[in-house]
């Protein structure tokens, strides 16, 4: 071969090699914006995810429920019993209803058991409460509304049974 071929084959060589590396530095920079773009993209959604989270975090109070159990004469007679019964089981169903609602909405424990301690009620008053709230905050979570007002539902139950059973 003569050197003007060899010349010629390297020129195109090099020619080929220069667009060859064009052609991948410009895909190269493509793939990096693509990545920088996915980037971008899945940190925004994080932010927004982190945004969303910092909000569910935030606790409502735990609402009075406004309970006042009757005082029970020192010798009771057995419609005073009864009347008592009817209306202080009433009360911690009530009360049962409201804590399960705060636990299913997310409100921590220390909060609700919080609300107790600060009220004006009586120890022993205090006390029953607070076991209903830990007895709530033992019930699973659940996701849909519909088991959550059922879940409400059964607990209030259980806890007016217990209150009953309590009084007999």
């Amino acid at each position: 071969m003569d050197i003007k071929k060899i010349v010629i084959i390297a020129a195109i060589l090099l020619l080929a090699l220069i667009g060859f590396n064009y052609y991948n530095s410009a895909q190269s920079e493509k793939a990096r914006a693509v990545h920088v773009a996915e980037t971008e993209a899945l940190r925004a959604k994080n932010a927004q995810a982190e945004a969303q989270k910092a909000a569910i975090k935030k606790p409502e109070p735990v609402a009075d429920v406004g309970i006042e159990l009757e005082q029970i004469d020192d010798k009771p007679n057995k419609v005073d019993i009864e009347t008592a019964k009817s209306t202080t089981c009433d009360s911690v169903s009530e009360f049962s209803e409201s804590v399960m609602k705060a636990r299913l909405r997310g409100i921590p424990i220390q909060d609700a058991l919080g609300a107790i301690d600060e009220s004006d009620m009586s120890a022993v008053y205090k006390s029953t409460f607070k076991g209903v709230i830990i007895q709530a905050y033992k019930q699973p979570d659940y996701r849909t509304d519909e088991v959550k007002e059922r879940a409400i539902r059964e607990f209030a139950l259980k806890q007016y049974l217990a209150c009953t059973d309590a009084f007999s």
